[in-house]
């Protein structure tokens, strides 16, 4: 079965994807992103709003300003821009040539290096992290980067 379900809540609407293969373009998502079990590419979209990533996500061309909370699989290309609150968390695979991804992952698990980053929340560190030319700030709570790794 195929369908998309736009939900009322209290300040917006929740939309919610499932079983479905939909490209949406040059569009501003003002409300909350989840995809079941869908093969969704977003393409000159501006994401503000938290994303829940349970199916196969590409986004293109597009700016990341919110956090995104990847479950399965997440594709993001090189044109793809990352804002200041940019955070991409969970345990789905990501597919990425993108250098600037680095800065915006919760979790380091592998080889990384950040570059002219502001980071600005907190972040674990289960691989080898290097940092350069990078700050280290707080938006409300303290950020810190736990290392469990090099």
């Amino acid at each position: 079965m195929n369908f998309v379900k736009v939900k009322k809540t209290k300040t917006s609407y929740k939309l919610t994807l499932n079983n479905c293969n939909i490209t949406i373009n040059n569009l501003i998502f003002t409300t909350q992103l989840i995809t079941g079990s869908s093969d969704l590419t977003l393409n000159q979209v501006n994401l503000g709003k938290t994303v829940t990533n349970n199916g196969n996500l590409k986004i293109t061309n597009s700016t990341i300003d919110a956090t995104i909370k990847n479950e399965v699989s997440l594709t993001v290309d090189d044109d793809t821009v990352f804002g200041a609150s940019a955070l991409i968390s969970g345990n789905g695979e990501i597919i990425t040539t993108n250098p600037n991804i680095a800065a915006c992952l919760s979790v380091y698990d592998g080889n990384y290096v950040v570059n002219g980053a502001t980071i600005s929340n907190s972040r674990t560190n289960k691989g080898n992290l290097t940092l350069i030319n990078s700050i280290i700030t707080q938006k409300s709570l303290p950020t810190t980067i736990t290392n469990e790794g090099n």
